[in-house]
């Protein structure tokens, strides 16, 4: 696999110019990964790449970390895909717009890939989801419309991007060592003022600010949503949310039911959940017009106002969630 750094060259890069070079690619019929560093610009350039290639027999398609697993593996199995007997992938027209979440763990083996740089080992990682399988050469080109400090601002690793020449040399070298000995060097001095604060903070009995600063790992910050609406499987099937709901109830009050009895009808209804789960960001859910809680999912009525690419009213693995229009609740009517 190649890489090319020539689109950083570019200090006035654009979208445009993005979408430019993207399209010489799709004109070839090209298997096209899209990787963006916010979703924002994941939103945008999807709505576009779809308008622009669904006419001409191209797959468009949208990862995102709040992308439900239904959605996620009914994507997946569309590009891994083979045609019968053969090696050969049965859809070569797939162009795949996604964030962070496409960096690694993503089996998946596409041709051609373009991603805004981030820290230097998850571009490389990137670069794992290009032509994986080593059936022809492929390339990934690199290029800026999103400033990664603005993403990863508190990780030291980002103070050294593709944009240098010396971390151009290290991936196309994989030798990383030379970048983690500079990170480490930056955190060895960190650390040093940061033990004096925790030695301080004990001494005076400041727990709580002990506890933050040693602190792994951060509270999640996603909350779940459960889409009360219907969906309509590939089959035709019709699941109504909301019929689901009082009968999952109607077991769990189910006195004449063991309690083994019971757990076992009642985790039959997570399949059907993981239909109309979706997960949004903490700092917008406050935004979110919910009708109440049940469980750990919070509930969204008449939720299919806020999907695109409906079939009869049902939603279904092809429709959108318009995010922005959700954020905004009923206001946006």
């Amino acid at each position: 696999m190649n890489v090319d750094f020539s689109l950083l060259d570019n200090e006035d890069f654009s979208e445009q110019a993005l979408l430019d070079k993207v399209d010489e690619f799709a004109k070839k019929g090209k298997r096209i990964l899209i990787g963006t560093i916010t979703t924002k610009t994941c939103d945008k350039i999807f709505d576009i790449m779809d308008k622009k290639y669904r006419d001409e027999g191209y797959e468009v398609y949208k990862l995102q970390g709040r992308t439900e697993m239904v959605k996620k593996n009914y994507i997946i199995g569309r590009i891994k895909e083979k045609v019968i007997g053969k090696e050969d992938y049965l859809r070569k027209k797939i162009i795949l717009v996604a964030t962070q979440c496409c960096e690694a763990g993503l089996d998946i083996d596409m041709e051609i890939g373009f991603k805004n740089i981030a820290i230097p080992d998850a571009d490389e990682q990137f670069c794992g989801r290009i032509e994986r399988n080593f059936r022809n050469k492929g390339i990934v080109y690199f290029f800026k419309l999103d400033d990664p400090y603005e993403i990863y601002k508190e990780d030291f690793r980002v103070e050294k991007t593709l944009e240098e020449l010396e971390m151009q040399k290290i991936l196309v070298s994989k030798d990383f060592d030379k970048l983690y000995s500079k990170v480490y060097d930056r955190l060895i001095l960190f650390e040093k003022g940061s033990y004096n604060n925790i030695l301080d903070n004990a001494s005076n009995l400041n727990y709580a600010s002990v506890w933050d600063d040693m602190k792994l790992i951060d509270d999640d910050d996603n909350v779940k949503l459960l889409m009360l609406c219907r969906y309509k499987t590939e089959n035709g099937v019709i699941i109504n949310m909301k019929d689901e709901l009082e009968k999952y109830n109607s077991i769990r009050c189910d006195s004449s039911l063991g309690y083994s009895e019971k757990e076992i009808f009642l985790s039959r209804f997570k399949k059907i959940f993981d239909l109309f789960t979706y997960t949004v960001n903490r700092w917008d859910f406050d935004k979110i017009d919910t009708s109440g809680r049940f469980g750990v999912y919070n509930l969204v009525e008449d939720a299919e106002m806020y999907f695109s690419n409906l079939d009869g009213g049902c939603i279904t693995v092809k429709s959108e969630l318009d995010y922005e229009q959700l954020i905004q609740g009923r206001l946006f009517y």
